[in-house]
């Protein structure tokens, strides 16, 4: 009778275990299909809109291990600076999303993104009033892969939808600030090209301050600076890897009073292509991040040009100051052009 009764037992746990590796995926992948309407206007919250959201199969294991598999996700966000072009979709694939859960009073669970790709070339926005907001001043990432996300301890509680809605919103703002007060650890390479050549930027976060900070990988910047027309400096650099969500338009920026600084010392003897370059910069950079970035990003610049003299230091400092002046003022960039031709305050000629 205890021979039966053991046995019984045992195929009641072999089916138990059947049920749990086989209906435990079904009924979570039907669960989630039906809460995704939910999940989508979370995230149409933050701003974007979502065209697509699908996943292709579901797993359950013990120990509560949940996972969902081959995620397709299609972003919706306009096209920069242009109101009425088409609409761009961003093309967004993850291996697997997994949820392995810690603690159950409350519920509590360690969440994991990894397989992360973003398949869709696309130029970061810029604002729409910046001449430099075109393709032709741009760096289009061409590919980002290698995405990681890993978030430990996310508590769930009985009702997870506060839960995740606090987690849109503090990725929102480690995308829109660079840090955020939670806990996470963020991955990626991004792919684009420098100079008519593929490079590639590995994206990390570190942990300071009590907060989670982007950063870019130190040695990626430095590779990025030997390819670019004007070598950046240390201090330059390390601004860059700081700042990963103000880097590549901040190199736009750089390149467009580059070119334009050019432009007009070729047609006009009055424009001096440093004099202009300078102020050019400063003007956007003030106009773009505000003042003290702006002086911190020139600053940086001068800190490392040892080719300088003493007096072009000083003429770089004073005319970056004269830009900043000229969009603290609100000049329009042709009011700014006009002046770098008749106005005093430029140095012209170091000194």
């Amino acid at each position: 009778m205890l021979k039966k009764l053991l046995l019984a037992l045992l195929l009641f746990a072999a089916l138990l275990g059947a049920v749990v590796y086989l209906g435990g995926g079904w009924l979570l992948g039907s669960a989630t299909r039906a809460a995704l309407p939910h999940l989508i206007d979370l995230a149409e919250r933050t701003g974007l809109r979502v065209a697509q959201c699908e996943f292709a199969s579901t797993a359950v294991r013990p120990a509560a291990r949940l996972s969902w598999i081959d995620w397709h996700i299609g972003l919706v966000r306009p096209a920069a600076g242009n109101r009425e072009a088409p609409a761009a979709t961003l093309r967004l694939r993850l291996g697997t999303i997994r949820l392995v859960c810690t603690d159950w009073a409350p519920l509590t669970a360690d969440l994991s993104v990894e397989g992360g790709v973003l398949e869709t070339p696309f130029i970061p926005a810029a604002p729409a009033d910046l001449p430099f907001a075109t393709d032709e001043f741009g760096v289009a990432i061409e590919r980002i892969d290698d995405g990681v996300l890993t978030l430990p301890g996310v508590v769930l509680g009985a009702d997870p939808r506060p839960a995740l809605a606090g987690l849109a919103r503090d990725l929102e703002q480690l995308a829109r600030e660079g840090r955020t007060t939670r806990d996470l650890r963020l991955g990626a390479r991004l792919h684009f090209q420098i100079g008519g050549r593929p490079l590639s930027v590995r994206l990390e976060t570190a942990r300071r301050s009590g907060a989670t900070w982007l950063e870019f990988n130190a040695a990626d910047i430095a590779e990025l600076s030997r390819r670019h027309t004007r070598p950046l400096t240390a201090a330059e650099q390390r601004i860059l890897c700081e700042h990963p969500q103000r880097a590549l338009l901040l190199l736009r920026i750089k390149e467009y009073a580059e070119r334009l600084a050019q432009r007009l010392a070729r047609t006009d003897r009055a424009y001096g292509e440093d004099f202009t370059r300078h102020v050019v910069w400063s003007y956007w950079l003030t106009r773009t991040f505000g003042a003290d970035f702006a002086q911190q990003v020139t600053d940086a610049h001068e800190a490392g040009a040892t080719d300088n003299t003493e007096a072009q230091h000083r003429q770089d400092f004073a005319n970056n100051s004269v830009g900043r002046s000229y969009a603290l003022a609100k000049k329009s960039e042709g009011q700014v052009l006009r002046l770098i031709k008749t106005d005093p305050q430029i140095v012209r000629v170091a000194k």
